[in-house]
């Protein structure tokens, strides 16, 4: 089972993936890229220059090397959407 989270905010409240407890976003998106193999990345500072908060390296194109994404929302659906059935907020 992916991620899920205690509340609507991942920055203040408790993660958790698998009855296991993450209390940053950091560690939860390193936890899934060594269990489901799901490159996900917070831009440096927070933010691009272009509003972009995350960024999942697992999705490539012919030109880019990676997806961005501007919320919490947005990359949370995209890795359900694309990369697992099984997340649950």
């Amino acid at each position: 089972m992916l991620p899920t989270h205690t509340s609507k905010s991942v920055m203040l409240n408790m993660l958790k993936c698998e009855d296991k407890e993450y209390y940053s976003e950091l560690q939860l998106w390193r936890h899934m890229r060594k269990e489901y193999n799901v490159d996900v990345r917070l831009a440096p500072n927070g933010q691009d220059s272009h509003g972009h908060m995350y960024y999942c390296m697992s999705c490539t194109s012919g030109y880019k090397d990676h997806k961005s994404f501007d919320s919490e929302q947005a990359i949370t659906d995209h890795v359900r959407d694309v990369h697992s059935k099984h997340i649950e907020l």
